[in-house]
């Protein structure tokens, strides 16, 4: 069964550049979710990720640990570079039908990000989804990368103020030195598309 999770507002948000700054919300408040799970085992570095909205879109900002003195990969390909993935999927009703369809969005440590179809979503609309996106990635230390994303409500077919449905939401990481997909729920589900496993 699902997980209710309010979201904050954004009053003032951040810039999306993929740089936790000192006034961002990962230095003001508790994260929205800690990426620590593979599986029902919990993993040595744990992932996490802050989310916001204001009246037009939702503000994801994720920080990834990764083991000391490790860089974060500068390729983008999933499941061989460090990566995050996110799908997002708006119901109406408390029950989920059968055939959602999911936007998926993999963010990469090298700045690339892509919206893939494996959600069901037809190939021409991921495409646009991908220019509407805002994406920013940094690994400038070592034993961790950062990146801030600004995903408009539009592309979910969410007209702001006018709709409140819920958003179905998984979130997993991909961790390249170590070979972990790492989790927010301890019960992961299969694919990271299945939102209503997650």
């Amino acid at each position: 069964r699902p997980v209710l999770c309010p979201v904050p507002p954004a009053s003032t948000p951040d810039t999306i550049d993929g740089v936790l700054g000192p006034n961002e919300r990962p230095r003001n408040t508790p994260p929205t979710a800690l990426l620590k799970w593979e599986g029902m085992t919990e993993a040595p570095q744990t992932s996490r990720v802050w989310i916001a909205t204001d009246a037009d879109s939702l503000y994801l900002t994720f920080q990834s640990d990764i083991p000391r003195r490790e860089r974060a990969t500068r390729g983008h390909q999933w499941e061989t570079d460090d990566g995050v993935e996110i799908a997002l999927a708006v119901t109406q009703t408390a029950r989920i039908p059968d055939g959602l369809t999911t936007v998926i969005l993999r963010g990469y440590a090298d700045g690339h990000v892509e919206c893939v179809t494996d959600g069901g979503l037809p190939d021409h609309r991921a495409r646009q989804i991908e220019r509407d996106l805002t994406y920013a990635a940094s690994r400038r230390r070592q034993g961790a990368w950062s990146a801030e994303w600004r995903i408009p409500l539009a592309v979910l077919d969410l007209a702001p103020g006018e709709t409140n449905w819920p958003i179905l939401t998984h979130l997993c990481a991909y961790q390249a030195t170590t070979g972990r997909t790492v989790s927010w729920r301890k019960r992961r589900a299969l694919h990271t598309w299945d939102v209503g496993q997650a």
